[in-house]
Formats: C-alpha cells, sequence, structure tokens
C-alpha cells in the first residue's frame, strides 16, 4: 500500500491527536515532501499529524510477531530535539502490560519498534511532548515531563508572551490555532492564531527555552 492511501483515512478524518486532547485545532510535524490526499484530492505536503502518524504505526505494528495488543491505548507522540528521527509514538495500554514504542524517520517509516513491559500506563503523559530524545518503551519518557514542552506549555508561553509585552491581540473567540513543529528543530515551531477571516490573526516562533523570537499580528485571510 502506497503512503497516499494509507493517510487517505487519516485525513478525512481530521488533524487532531489521535485522542482529540490538543489546544490547538492543528498539530503539524514538518516532514520529508511527500503527497496526501484532502478531500479527494491529492496535493503535496511537508508535515504529518498525530493522528496520521498513529494510522501508519498500527499498520505497521500488525505485521509484529507476536502481534502487539492496542486495547484502549491511544499514541503518545514523543517529538525529539534532535532530527535523528522526526518522532516516537508509544502506546501503554496499563502498567505492567506490553507497551510499544515506534521511531519513524522523516518520510514516516518506522525505524525501530520495541516492546517492553510497561512502568506506567500512557494516559499518565500528555498526547504530545516536544524535547524527547531518547525515549524508552517501558516509561515512554524516562524523566519528568515538567521540563519538557507539551501543547499546554505552547499555548501558556504564547498568552503570557502576548500579556506582558502587551500586545493587542484578543484570545477569545478564536476560530483556528495551530502549532507546526519545525523540520529544523532548530526552534520548536510556529504558532497560529485567527479569528474569522478579515479579524486579527497572531503567528509567533516559538525557542526551546521558552522564548517567543518572533511575533507578528495581521489580519487573518484565505489561503
Amino acid at each position: 500500500m502506497t503512503l497516499i492511501s494509507l493517510l487517505t483515512s487519516a485525513r478525512s478524518q481530521g488533524l487532531q491527536s489521535p485522542n482529540g486532547q490538543t489546544n490547538f485545532s492543528v498539530i503539524l510535524i514538518e516532514a520529508n515532501p511527500h503527497q496526501a490526499i484532502e478531500s479527494g484530492l491529492v496535493v503535496d505536503t511537508d508535515c504529518f499529524t498525530p493522528y496520521e502518524l498513529d494510522a501508519i504505526v498500527r499498520r505497521f505494528a500488525r505485521t509484529l510477531k507476536p502481534t502487539f495488543d492496542f486495547g484502549s491505548a491511544t499514541a503518545r507522540v514523543l517529538v525529539p530535539r534532535t532530527t535523528n528521527h522526526m518522532a516516537a509514538l508509544w502506546y501503554s495500554p496499563a502498567k505492567g502490560k506490553p507497551a510499544l514504542l515506534c521511531k519513524l524517520d522523516f518520510n514516516a517509516r518506522v525505524i525501530a519498534a520495541r516492546v517492553a513491559q510497561a512502568i506506567r500506563e500512557g494516559d499518565a503523559l500528555p498526547p504530545l511532548i516536544l524535547g524527547v530524545d531518547e525515549p524508552t518503551p517501558e516509561l515512554g519518557v524516562p524523566d519528568s515531563v515538567e521540563s519538557l514542552v507539551t501543547a499546554d506549555r505552547v499555548d501558556s508561553l504564547v498568552k503570557a508572551f502576548v500579556a506582558d509585552k502587551k500586545i493587542d491581540f484578543d484570545f477569545s473567540g478564536i476560530r483556528f490555532s495551530s502549532m507546526r513543529v519545525a523540520r529544523t528543530r532548530i526552534y520548536v515551531g510556529d504558532i497560529f492564531y485567527r479569528h474569522v477571516f478579515g479579524k486579527p490573526a497572531l503567528s509567533c516562533k516559538l525557542g526551546w527555552d521558552g522564548r517567543i523570537l518572533e511575533s507578528h499580528v495581521g489580519n487573518a485571510r484565505p489561503d
């Protein structure tokens, strides 16, 4: 099966993370250029959503012997600060049960898969964590997540920056928001919020140290 056909159902079901728990309308992880299907059309793109990566890993897992039982586990997407791989997806149905960790390269190919007895269940971690260079199948994240970057923290950092700098942007009534994780990993990514078209939109570039590197307010417009 081609990558295009594999991503068809994933894109058609939306761009949120597998369990829908995210502060952003869309989370995108930049990757190598490839083709995908959106609204029935083949499009060129350079990113994947957590939902798409989840679909790829679940298909790959069918080839494992013995097969892995996902149960009710949802993906925890662990994005490294380095460019050794694009992301790792971790599944842990319950503490003491088998957990699966898969690393994907920037073409969304599974390059490593490990199964081990889980020390924590997947729900103990946020759906998306950035800055995890060495994930483990037992814990997902070997260290405390407090020092790492989550979608909640990204959202909070941007809002704190806007308040501190007294930027004229109102977060109430936001119609769309996105986080695009940078391919280079030189910085975390680009964050975007907008109201209806023609109303204010905010774009920011976030560094790994939590500082806003760039910010811009303009009027939202269709692409």
